[in-house]
């Protein structure tokens, strides 16, 4: 349904702004067909004359499309932030009986507003409706019907205490499931309103707002309508105002329209009277000079390959010491799979795959991916896993695409079948470990970023995150430890060198060194 699926990718992106075309194109496909079934219409123009003229129809589509898993007490490190450092420095400049106004912008089913509540009720009891105005909105009316209600399954639940969930909800059976109704309180202090971000203008009510929750929604949108809702967001931002974004959405935001500011180890956005640049902010002034010195010898001129690694020592030492100095396993066995031809009984590539080598079909969906070209790059990396060329490659830039994308558990199965492939595949050992730590298990992403040292102790990603982890539990030695390492492999050379070509297109080598550089001074001064 190619033909078919641009027009209908064309009219959801005129209407809402949602994109579809890359990575969510499958989503796209679903969604049109279930839809389909539901309705009994068996042609895809037939459905879609029926959205075009039919707003309601075309709604219920985008409900199903941007339906999305969510739980309270998401990121609680940011919760933590947001009640005991953000809400104590406004309310001290606000005068009597003024209220802290609070925007989750794409609230889903309300679980964030309503986290949001809770932690203000935790912190100043009864009173919050006397102190706060919280409202959550998303485009998806569906969606904000079921947040009104404040009814939850056991499943939204994953991240919060067991006593607020006692103390907070009412459990109860429903059709045989156990369902967890809001406490009224709790319920009546958030206000819902169904809205698309991308409109011209936005309601007065949401004018003059203190924080905004801007959390997982951009990835819906491309580059220039990334900008635009940022900047719309920041002008209906007070001054003083902060604005959060998840962790993998922050720095990508940085575009000095706010300023980046870091707060207990948590990046946000601060609107100042002054413009970003005009302010002292992140980096201190000695901080900057670290890093255009660092920036300087990472990227000048062709960039310098690190020394030849001596042998490395026998089993027992290093089954003794995991980040002991010497060739990697993956190194061996990259150059023992390099040195050996490719099978002649596979079947016959596809047409294009005959005219051009794999390794020139991996760049191609490479530098795609790079371009956030998703759905084109997965197409190629399908056929390169088919067809049996570079599998292990294709299967772990698959997976970076997923997780990029964030299709976590998707991108955890082709982890699991690299590694069937290649056991000490270093790529697919840091993905699982990436992915680990976004669904907030630290324990197993330390335990797997350890496993990606025991493979090359040189994976300057793997330290970075072993000393984010460590910061974020408050366990400073160690991580002014990886942080140290991470700064000291980042100025010996590139992705590439290090055999994580295809991470390019998912971190900036220029943002991990910020942040380390800056944990290194902060760590530092604390005398670690």
């Amino acid at each position: 349904m190619t033909s078919d699926l641009t027009k209908f990718e064309n009219l959801i992106q005129e209407r809402s702004g949602l994109v579809f075309k890359g990575s969510q194109a499958d989503k796209l496909v679903e969604g049109i067909r279930e839809m389909m079934t539901n309705r009994g219409i068996a042609s895809y123009s037939e459905y879609y004359e029926m959205i075009c003229e039919d707003h309601k129809e075309f709604y219920k589509l985008i409900s199903l499309l941007t339906t999305n898993e969510t739980y309270f007490y998401r990121e609680p490190a940011q919760l933590k932030v947001f009640s005991e450092r953000l809400i104590p420095s406004i309310l001290a400049k606000k005068k009597v009986g003024e209220k802290i106004k609070i925007l989750c912008a794409g609230c889903s089913n309300g679980a964030e507003p309503y986290s949001l509540a809770i932690a203000l009720s935790e912190k100043y009891g009864g009173i919050i409706m006397q102190l706060f105005d919280i409202i959550g909105f998303d485009i998806d009316a569906e969606a904000i019907h079921d947040a009104k209600q404040g009814i939850f399954w056991r499943q939204a639940f994953r991240s919060i205490d067991e006593n607020l969930k006692q103390s907070y909800f009412e459990k109860f059976e429903q059709n045989g499931y156990s369902c967890y109704k809001l406490k009224k309180s709790i319920k009546e202090s958030v206000v819902f309103e169904t809205f698309n971000l991308l409109s011209d203008s936005y309601p007065e009510k949401f004018h003059a707002v203190d924080i905004i929750f801007y959390r997982n929604v951009s990835i819906y949108f491309e580059a220039e309508k990334q900008k635009r809702i940022f900047k719309k967001l920041s002008q209906i931002l007070n001054t003083d105002g902060y604005l959060l974004m998840s962790s993998t959405e922050t720095l990508p935001h940085d575009l000095k329209i706010l300023s980046l500011i870091e707060i207990d180890g948590l990046f946000l956005y601060h609107k100042s009277s002054k413009p970003p640049d005009d302010r002292k902010t992140i980096p201190e002034d000695k901080l900057k000079a670290d890093i255009e010195r660092a920036m300087k010898r990472l990227s000048s001129g062709p960039s310098l390959k690190p020394k030849p690694k001596p042998v490395p020592l026998d089993k027992q030492q290093r089954a003794n010491d995991s980040r002991v100095s010497g060739v990697s396993i993956y190194d061996k066995l990259r150059r023992l799979k390099s040195d050996q031809t490719p099978t002649e009984d596979m079947e016959s590539p596809a047409m294009e795959m005959q005219s051009e080598s794999p390794d020139k079909r991996y760049k191609d969906a490479l530098n795609l991916a790079v371009k956030k070209k998703y759905q084109e790059a997965l197409n190629i990396t399908e056929k390169l896993i088919e067809t049996g060329h570079i599998p292990v490659k294709a299967l772990t830039l698959k997976a970076g695409i997923l997780v990029n994308t964030q299709q976590f558990e998707e991108a955890k199965s082709v982890c699991t079948e690299a590694l069937e492939k290649d056991p000490m595949c270093l790529e697919a050992n840091l993905l699982l470990g990436l992915v680990a730590r976004l669904n907030n298990n630290p324990d197993e992403a330390l335990n797997q970023f350890r496993k990606t040292l025991y493979i090359d102790s040189s994976c300057w990603l793997a330290h970075f995150h072993l000393a984010e982890i460590y910061h974020a539990t408050g366990d400073d030695e160690p991580a002014y430890s990886e942080y140290k390492t991470t700064v000291r492999l980042l100025e010996k050379g590139s992705f590439e060198e290090y055999g994580l070509d295809f991470f390019n297109f998912m971190f900036s080598a220029e943002q991990v060194l910020h942040m380390s550089l800056f944990y290194l001074n902060k760590l530092k001064k604390n005398e670690v």
